[in-house]
């Protein structure tokens, strides 16, 4: 796939493509080893750190590996959740912070968040987040 791409084509093209044409595990597989490339790219950038190609195809097939295993027990042994979102009560403030794997960030954005809801004179708030260390 990759040999023949002609090179007037844009990344979001070649995307576009692959989704069209490649099926799982060669989906996560390709976006895992572009994630992998651009941290062994930023580790040689700031960090000095060398990662051999060796390295990086192996990290990613064990992560897509361990991923699809994982997603597959999940669906099998675990029911979907049948609780739906629903929007807080009237006297209630939600807030949704998003904070990935940085947990350091997420909770100053939570600290940030209460303080606003605290000047705004909001007692009874929900914060809700993505990241279970928080």
């Amino acid at each position: 796939m990759v040999n023949h791409w002609p090179r007037e084509n844009s990344f979001a093209d070649f995307v576009q493509y692959a989704l069209q044409t490649l099926s799982s595990p060669n989906i996560e597989l390709l976006f895992t080893l572009a994630w992998k490339l651009w941290m062994a790219r930023n580790d040689r950038l700031w960090d000095y750190c060398l990662a051999t190609p060796g390295d990086i195809c192996s990290q990613a097939g064990c992560l897509v590996t361990e991923y699809l295993d994982l997603n597959q027990k999940d669906s099998v042994s675990i029911a979907p959740e049948s609780r739906k979102w629903q929007p807080p009560h009237a006297a209630m403030c939600e807030s949704r912070i998003s904070t990935g794997e940085f947990a350091h960030f997420g909770a100053l954005a939570i600290l940030h968040a209460l303080w606003f809801t605290k000047d705004l004179g909001l007692s009874r708030i929900i914060v809700e987040g993505d990241n279970k260390d928080l």
